[in-house]
């Protein structure tokens, strides 16, 4: 039997992002030490009661200096809002930084603030997300 941790990472007006992402780290360290098989970080924009979590990989580039087993998901990147040879090479390198331990997942995302944000429009999303895959 496998088990994950899997974070959109909520943040309530009391609290603060550096807090939350030092919380995160620590709590994927020790998730690594107890055995859990993959730490899963959704991508999510423009949105800080929801999630305060734009750059995953940056958390997960963190977390992978900091571990040693633990597979680093990505859940999911949104394409749409990304150009792919970045989305690419960035992947590549936490995987190498890794050890092989990363997990890639692609999709378009449920919320249109997150496109709102970037001037991406959501009737294009799927265009641009199969041109993006």
């Amino acid at each position: 039997m496998e088990f994950d941790i899997f974070y959109q990472l909520p943040q309530a007006d009391s609290q603060n992002s550096p807090t939350r992402y030092r919380e995160l780290i620590e709590e994927a360290v020790e998730a690594d030490k107890l055995g859990f098989t993959t730490v899963w970080l959704a991508e999510v924009h423009f949105a800080p009661h929801f999630s305060v979590m734009p750059a995953p990989m940056m958390l997960h580039a963190a977390i992978a200096e900091r571990t040693r087993r633990i597979r680093l998901g990505l859940a999911v990147n949104l394409l749409p809002l990304h150009h792919p040879m970045r989305l690419a090479e960035e992947t590549a390198m936490l995987d190498a930084i890794s050890g092989g331990r990363v997990d890639f997942g692609a999709g378009r995302g449920a919320f249109p603030l997150n496109y709102r944000g970037y001037g991406v429009s959501v009737a294009q999303s799927r265009e641009y997300f199969e041109e993006a895959l």
